[in-house]
């Protein structure tokens, strides 16, 4: 028995490096999201980057943003995540 959970318990160490280095593995069998070329892009550089800025019209940025943050927090010991809100002010209604 102690081989089969030491087995369970090295998959289980496998698999956590692998999402913590691999976003677009995080988001495939964690998330089961299937991505986008530009946003596998743009998950590449917030794993490779402190700082991450994008200027894209059709990239799905919010849904990735929100999918990073839960990567963050899934992935980093003791984690915290700041969204930002968008208020009535920053939006106008469609017409």
């Amino acid at each position: 028995m102690e081989g089969t959970a030491s087995r369970t318990s090295s998959n289980k160490c496998a698999f956590a490096a692998k999402i913590r280095s691999t976003l677009a593995h995080f988001h495939d069998r964690a998330l089961g999201a299937t991505l986008w070329s530009k946003e596998q892009e743009i998950l590449v550089a917030v794993r490779d980057f402190s700082e991450v800025f994008i200027a894209s019209h059709a990239s799905s940025k919010s849904v990735t943003a929100a999918n990073v943050a839960l990567w963050f927090l899934y992935t980093h010991p003791n984690p915290i995540v700041a969204t930002p809100v968008a208020t009535g002010r920053s939006h106008r209604a469609p017409g």
